[in-house]
């Protein structure tokens, strides 16, 4: 039933969250490759836009299964409690990244790694970043006594 009720919003969601790395990886692609004289101030200055979204999108996915909200309304609140919680998100964010980080500097660990991938770093980087996120979402919980 939560499946079959999520399935579209999560379809939405995650082609918006498609878009926003693909744009962010051409955008990182095009500053270090077809401007490399450019000074790090600059290319930092670029890249400022993804630098305030990209930390959004560990709250995203999370956002979804524990609130009803629509789609657009769960990428404001992500943006918002990203924002707000910001070092949680900077942590969510690095965690979410490790694959990414072994992939580009040590291949071939991560290629003679990848039954671990598949069957358990997934999940223990999912869970890590959950364990995170629930302290903030709790936050936005009312309590009985508020509604008192």
């Amino acid at each position: 039933k939560y499946f079959r009720s999520n399935f579209k919003q999560a379809t939405v969601l995650f082609l918006v969250v498609a878009i926003v790395v693909a744009l962010t990886v051409v955008d990182i692609l095009v500053i270090v490759m077809l401007m490399p004289s450019t000074g790090l101030l600059l290319k930092i200055l670029m890249l400022l836009p993804f630098l305030l979204v990209v930390p959004a999108l560990g709250y995203v996915f999370p956002l979804q299964a524990f609130f009803d909200n629509s789609v657009i309304q769960t990428i404001k609140n992500a943006w918002i409690m990203s924002m707000i919680h910001f070092l949680v998100s900077i942590i969510v964010l690095f965690l979410n990244l490790i694959p990414v980080v072994i992939f580009l500097f040590y291949p071939e660990l991560f290629i003679r790694c990848v039954p671990i991938w598949v069957c358990l770093a997934g999940s223990v980087i999912a869970y890590a970043s959950m364990a995170l996120l629930d302290g903030v979402f709790l936050q936005y919980i009312p309590t009985d006594d508020a509604q008192t």
